[in-house]
């Protein structure tokens, strides 16, 4: 709201950026995907996961068909906001059909309450990192979003969710992402090993 002007709006300031004429969706990238909006997001994802080379990164195409067709599929969804909540449709369906599947998924946080309450039920872990830390720009603004969601146990309590570790990991997540790349990568690679 800063950044765009309707905040100046309260103080009747009425010149300055949206209200200048600006394109007001500028500010608002519903129609982008994470790795539109911060270069090198790619390569840092990958280098969180255990063996990268077999992860793949879904198109919109691929939640239909090719994610279905691995039982063992490792898959990395990266939609947009506007197509969040379908994306996390199909992969409630992918997990459900193939429950040694692995999944990361990756989102700005706009419009999270078309998909949150659904992600929340799937995924083994969800945690978001603040624009302005060491992988997300402060000029992407709000947050970004990342849940991951590992194969089901052999054992009770069956989820990794369910795990005290898990608790305690997402818990040092908020201090972790002001550390540094190196030590966000190390952390994070302590969930998928």
């Amino acid at each position: 709201m800063i950044q765009q002007g309707t905040d100046g709006l309260s103080q009747g300031d009425f010149s300055s950026r949206g209200m200048q004429g600006k394109d007001f969706l500028h500010f608002l990238p519903f129609n982008e995907s994470a790795l539109e909006r911060q270069e090198n997001l790619e390569k840092v994802i990958k280098s969180w996961l255990k063996n990268p080379e077999g992860w793949l990164f879904t198109s919109t195409e691929d939640w239909f068909d090719l994610v279905f067709t691995n039982p063992e599929g490792k898959w990395i969804w990266t939609p947009s906001p506007v197509f969040a909540r379908v994306a996390v449709e199909q992969l409630c369906e992918v997990k459900h059909t193939f429950p040694n599947s692995q999944h990361v998924f990756v989102c700005p946080a706009l419009m999270t309450g078309y998909r949150h309450k659904l992600l929340e039920k799937i995924v083994d872990s969800m945690f978001s990192v603040k624009a302005g830390c060491c992988i997300w720009n402060e000029s992407n603004f709000e947050p970004l979003t990342f849940a991951f969601v590992k194969p089901f146990l052999i054992s009770p309590p069956w989820k990794v969710r369910h795990l005290p570790a898990v608790d305690l990991w997402e818990r040092a997540m908020s201090e972790v992402q002001w550390k540094g790349s190196h030590m966000l990568r190390h952390h994070i690679r302590k969930f998928w090993c």
